[in-house]
């Protein structure tokens, strides 16, 4: 499972509406459960008028710890694989495997410091370092390579969280283009699909680094020709930054949280401690807009995200429910 398909951060973004939902204060007579953990949950997304039905299943070791996340979809991609978690020390490695062949898809690799914080992962492509101020994430680091492609071209990108009473109020970030194997000078075209119109974008003479400062969102397409007409061509699945962030004031964080959920689908554990649930992303691009559906024991059931398009038109839509198990 890339790290573009889980993460979120990344990532990640679909939503549902018109279906009911529940934003109530949590009733003290009803605290939150403090001993219960993911079962399951399933995943009904459409894409362009497709839908995709997604299913996970967790299951721990005895130190309460995930150590298999077994999940299938109809989207072929993504049909019958299984997640195996071991813990070393301070190191979480991350096996997918499909499960009727044993076949390995993919290796993961995750560090935590004292906190049980991921402060970094490696990725298929990708290394991404995570800082934080306090509990909060405060900074991403990514670096983006070409591997297999034959490619010089490695993407580098910063991404800077602010917070507001210990909840996420914004991020912003930059793009960087960098060659460490070609000549300088260099002449670069590239195309960048943003989701008004693809960006054209021309400029030579460039040096190692070239920083793009036109880029928002969106996959990119470089073409790169050195001063000894070595031509290289790259490209970078995308990220998304200059997000606001809402959430509801009277909800406090728990499981099935919007930001949660892929994460803990992802690495086992939860990035995002921010106090209280999300409520909404916006974007330039695009806007977010997160419901849920709590039970009397104060459990998130259902999940629910409409993500609407720079012209206000519902493009994707998402609905998680969930299931818990006491230990």
């Amino acid at each position: 499972m890339r790290y573009v398909k889980l993460l979120s951060a990344a990532a990640l973004v679909a939503g549902f509406y018109l279906l009911p939902s529940c934003n109530k204060v949590i009733n003290p007579r009803n605290p939150l459960p403090g001993n219960y953990r993911m079962q399951s949950y399933t995943k009904i997304s459409t894409l362009s008028g497709a839908t995709v039905n997604e299913n996970y299943a967790f299951y721990y070791n005895s130190d309460n710890r995930v150590s298999t996340i077994l999940f299938t979809s109809n989207d072929s991609n993504n049909f019958d694989k299984s997640a195996q978690f071991e813990y070393s020390n301070d190191t979480i490695y991350k096996t997918i495997t499909k499960v009727k062949t044993s076949l390995v898809v993919e290796r993961d690799t995750f560090i935590q410091n004292s906190a049980r914080q991921i402060t970094t992962a490696y990725f298929p492509q990708r290394y991404i370092t995570y800082e934080y101020f306090g509990k909060l994430l405060a900074r991403v680091n990514e670096t983006f390579y070409n591997v297999g492609a034959a490619s010089n071209t490695t993407f580098k990108s910063t991404v800077i969280f602010t917070s507001n009473n210990s909840d996420f109020l914004r991020n912003d970030g930059d793009l960087t283009i960098n060659y460490p194997y070609m000549s300088t000078p260099i002449s670069v075209a590239y195309t960048i699909f943003d989701p008004k119109a693809p960006i054209l974008g021309t400029q030579d003479g460039v040096g190692m680094d070239l920083h793009l400062s036109s880029y928002v969102k969106g996959p990119i397409y470089i073409t790169s020709v050195d001063n000894n007409g070595l031509v290289d061509t790259a490209t970078y699945p995308g990220l998304q930054f200059k997000q606001s962030f809402g959430v509801f004031p009277d909800q406090v964080n728990r499981m099935g949280d919007y930001m949660q959920l892929g994460s803990f689908t992802t690495y086992g554990v939860n990035i995002y401690q921010n106090t209280h649930l999300i409520k909404s992303i916006y974007a330039k691009e695009d806007t977010s807009d997160i419901t849920y559906v709590i039970d009397g024991d104060s459990k998130i059931t259902q999940t629910h995200i409409a993500t609407k398009d720079y012209t206000g038109i519902i493009r994707n839509t998402a609905v998680y429910k969930m299931q818990y198990t006491t230990y």
